[in-house]
């Protein structure tokens, strides 16, 4: 199967075509004012030296990292529990998965039982524990309460490690510049504010991600967990069918989809937002098939995959499929393109084995006498007209700006909280040096992502990088459909997301 990968990763015209795109923006920029402000010259690392990314990184790490772990926290974690009062009283199963959690996420635990070293051992601890949290908790926790921790996480992850900014990550820093920027500039300028630094906290994830996490065995340990995170989800979506919950109205056109009494929301607002919570973790969940070495692992993952497309299903959600389906064609398309053949067959079955409601909602994207597909049309078309008066600086974050300025440009009859497009809504929020920046992010994350994929050796983390960059390619198809980021669970879940990718190929190449 490796040898398969890499004979293809080497002769791909896909990918030597996106690579040779990607090179072609980036001779592009070489030349440019603002490129050249912060590099003499775009190369990589260079960019990394660059007085830009010199500044940004001398400031995060400025703070003295009086929370790494000394000497007394480097001996062997099972050596700590023989020798430590407090865990010796444990079982011996408890005890080994103490030691195997702790060693996992690496943060051995102290020799010493003074309050002093358990005390030093909680804070050098936290940011690794506390980004654990995060992961497992985006589909459960409150926004504020994953804000605040995140926010104490980057407070002691500034006393605790050294920051190295990745390519992405710093396009990432100077679009959180220009979003606050944006904020301070709102027509809604209070509300604007407060959202874009709760915005700049959430991608603040992508940075705690790559210093939290740097072992590949500790990666793995997480991947799991987020993906069994998603698990429960779908068993959440479940119950919620199995139970008799009802649909809301105005979430289908009654007149043409009278058999959809149910739609699934899980642990998220509505169907589609936990659809497009499902467009990440499944090419995931895939994934794990594959890469997990043992087979009761490789079981779970399966079982997991089967229930988050049954929660899919239940969703309802048209955009969720269609951008699943990319994502899973670009999974198999990257790994073996001979086997496009089966997919491409097993799009014929679908009619015939896909149930009549899931069948007919899917279809319906075609048919523009749908309610909800005319009322997307006519917010496009208003969006649009607002974006060629506010084109330049923006009009701010937030449902108040967009409210204060669409209504002057939409159409009779037509109000929505957000443009239900995720480029044009970005456009709109932060002006043309916005939406440059957050397509540069895009750019370099997905630059990195193919360029491991061609010259990485390591067979399984190519599987897992190209799970992860084809669900992040379904998630933009999504944003095509609707502005996944108007729910900050799944904002929060794309920049973890990209932060976990993106430490994989640095972990791989590493090792």
């Amino acid at each position: 199967m490796s040898q398969k990968i890499s004979r293809w990763m080497d002769s791909s015209v896909i990918l030597r075509g996106i690579l040779w795109l990607f090179n072609a923006f980036l001779a592009i920029c070489r030349g440019s004012f603002v490129v050249s402000f912060f590099s003499a010259d775009y190369d990589g690392d260079k960019l990394r030296r660059s007085r830009f990314v010199r500044a940004i990184e001398g400031v995060l790490n400025f703070f003295p990292k009086i929370l790494k772990q000394q000497s007394n926290f480097k001996s062997s974690t099972k050596g700590a529990l023989k020798n430590n009062a407090i865990l010796n009283s444990v079982s011996f199963r408890n005890s080994a998965v103490i030691r195997y959690l702790t060693e996992t996420m690496d943060t051995p635990i102290p020799e010493t039982n003074s309050i002093a070293g358990w005390a030093k051992w909680a804070f050098a601890a936290f940011p690794v524990w506390g980004m654990m949290l995060i992961v497992v908790g985006v589909p459960f926790l409150p926004t504020m309460v994953l804000g605040g921790l995140l926010v104490a996480i980057f407070v002691a992850a500034l006393f605790r490690e050294r920051f190295e900014l990745d390519l992405a990550g710093v396009a990432l820093v100077f679009f959180m510049g220009v979003s606050l920027i944006a904020g301070a500039a709102s027509l809604s300028r209070e509300t604007s504010i407060r959202i874009a630094v709760l915005v700049i906290i959430l991608m603040s994830s992508y940075l705690l991600i790559q210093v939290c996490f740097k072992k590949l065995q500790t990666l793995d340990f997480v991947l799991g967990a987020f993906v069994a995170a998603a698990g429960l989800t779908g068993l959440v979506a479940l119950y919620q069918w199995v139970a008799g919950y009802t649909i809301e109205d105005g979430l289908v056109d009654a007149r043409l989809h009278a058999e959809i009494q149910f739609r699934a929301w899980s642990t998220f607002d509505n169907s589609n937002v936990y659809g497009t919570f499902l467009v990440l973790m499944i090419p995931l969940s895939i994934a794990l098939i594959f890469y997990a070495r043992r087979i009761l692992l490789k079981i779970c993952a399966a079982g997991i995959t089967l229930l988050l497309l049954a929660a899919l299903g239940l969703t309802f959600s048209r955009g969720s499929y269609v951008a699943v389906a990319v994502a899973v064609a670009l999974f198999v398309l990257i790994l073996e393109r001979r086997a496009i053949v089966l997919f491409v067959g097993g799009l014929f079955v679908l009619p015939f084995v896909l149930p009549t409601a899931v069948l007919n909602r899917l279809l319906s994207i075609l048919d523009f006498t749908d309610s909800s597909t005319m009322y997307r049309l006519a917010i496009y078309r208003g969006a649009l007209r607002l974006l060629g008066d506010f084109w330049m600086f923006g009009i701010g974050q937030g449902v108040d700006a967009y409210n204060r300025a669409a209504p002057l440009h939409a159409l009779a009859g037509v109000h929505a909280a957000h443009s239900h497009n995720l480029f044009l809504q970005i456009f709109l929020e932060t002006g043309i040096v916005g939406f440059l920046a957050f397509m540069v992010v895009l750019a370099l994350f997905f630059h990195g992502q193919f360029s491991f994929m061609r010259k990485a050796a390591d067979s399984r983390r190519r599987i897992l990088s190209a799970a992860m960059t084809s669900a992040v390619v379904g998630f933009l198809v999504m944003g095509l459909f609707d502005f996944p980021f108007h729910n900050y669970s799944v904002m929060l879940a794309f920049f973890l997301f990209l932060g976990l990718a993106s430490a994989v190929t640095s972990a791989g190449e590493e090792s």
